[in-house]
Order: structure tokens, then sequence, then C-alpha cells
């Protein structure tokens, strides 16, 4: 049934243009816009009838962003608005509960996904955005990749330099939280991890803290020219 509600979903989706805007690859769809990545997919929750769209805001100028795995499910539409009144049902035993449900479905990405995605005009709206949306959930500014590289795409390189900080701290605590519960050869694998990542975060402070802005610029210019080429040779 998803697969035809998909198929239904990228059908109006083209007929209503959008396709010279985004870019569709398997199960999602994403464009490059100003200096960031966009893009969703429909995603139905296993073992549910419920359809939804997830979707994620990328820096284009993040090495290692999951628009490179074509991973587009960080937030659910209901979190535009904070509240769920975008879920999507059908019916398996109904024939047209597809065509109705991708509708629906198109309606909602049409009306609520696009308008948002056309109001964030780059890195420095998108890290608001987040922000936003970490707080509107009842969290708080959560440290994440994504931040970092807004960060520093919008040359915020004091908050960028913190967000690094705190998800190195948030990996050495995750570790003694978890001793109690794994094996000594468990605990020593998510050492060898954890000790993995907080290199490259450490190095990327060290970076972020010493050198000069300008060197740094470039650097993210050439991280984009990268994606830029990836993404546009799909």
């Amino acid at each position: 049934m998803i697969s035809v509600i998909r198929q239904n979903f990228w059908k109006q989706f083209c007929q209503y243009g959008y396709e010279k805007e985004f870019q569709k690859k398997g199960k999602c769809a994403y464009r490059i816009y100003y200096d960031i990545v966009q893009g969703f997919e429909l995603f139905k929750q296993p073992r549910s009838p419920l359809v939804t769209v997830r979707w994620s805001i990328y820096p284009l100028c993040q090495p290692d962003a999951n628009f490179y795995t074509d991973f587009y499910q960080k937030y659910d539409i209901n979190d535009i608005i904070g509240k769920s009144i975008f879920d999507v049902y059908y019916n398996k035993l109904d024939p047209h509960s597809a065509i109705e449900c991708a509708d629906k479905v198109s309606r909602q990405v049409e009306e609520v996904l696009l308008p948002y995605f056309d109001s964030i005009k780059g890195s420095a709206m998108a890290y608001d955005a987040y922000v936003k949306m970490d707080f509107s959930k009842g969290g708080e500014d959560y440290p994440c990749m994504e931040k970092i590289y807004f960060a520093l795409k919008s040359e915020m390189y004091e908050k960028a330099y913190q967000y690094v900080s705190r998800i190195i701290e948030n990996n050495e605590q995750a570790v003694k939280n978890n001793a109690q519960y794994f094996s000594e050869e468990q605990m020593e694998q998510m050492r060898k991890k954890f000790e993995k990542k907080d290199k490259e975060l450490q190095d990327l402070a060290e970076y972020i803290q010493y050198e000069e802005r300008s060197t740094i610029q470039r650097q993210l210019k050439r991280n984009e020219e990268d994606a830029y080429r990836f993404l546009r040779k799909k």
C-alpha cells in the first residue's frame, strides 16, 4: 500500500511542477536552496497505517551531512506547527484509500512544508529554525553537527565552539552512564567509538578556536563545492 501511496504522491508532485525545484531520488526529494539543503520523504510508521512527511535541512558546507546518505527524517511535518494534526491513515481494505492518502499528503506538502522551506533562506535562518524547533518540542538548545556548521557559515564562531564542547561532554557522560549496563568488552568498543569521534570534534574545536576566520570560510566554501557536485550528479 505505501508504495502505491508514494507513486500517487510523486505523480501529483510532478504535475504541480515541483520537480523543477526538487530533485527526486528513491523515497526522498531535495533541493539546494541558498547555502542549505532541504529535503523530505514520505514515512510510514512500522506496523501502522499512519503515513506522515519527514523532513530535514542541512548546511551545504557540512562534510558529513546526512544528505550524503539520502536521510531526510530529522523532523516530522507536525513539528512545524507543534501539533499532531497532519497525520494521515490509510485503509488497506479500501482500494481508493491510497489515492485519498496521497491527496492529503500532497496538500500538506504544498500548503505547509514548502512555504516553510521557502521561508528559510540560508544558514542563519536555518540555525534559528533548529533552535526554535528544539524549544518548541519542550527541549533545550541541543547541540548537533548541523547547528555547528550553520553557526560557522553564519560566522557565529563562539556558538559553534560551544556546541562542539557540549557534544564532547555529552559523549563522555554517555560512556559513564552506560558502564553499569554493558560488559567490559562492550564498554571498550563504546569507548573506542567515542574516542575516535571525540578526537575529530577536538580537532574541529581547535580549528574553530585558533584558525583564521578567512581560512575557515574558504574551507566551508570547498565543502559546499564538493556537496554541490555530489547532489547535482544524481
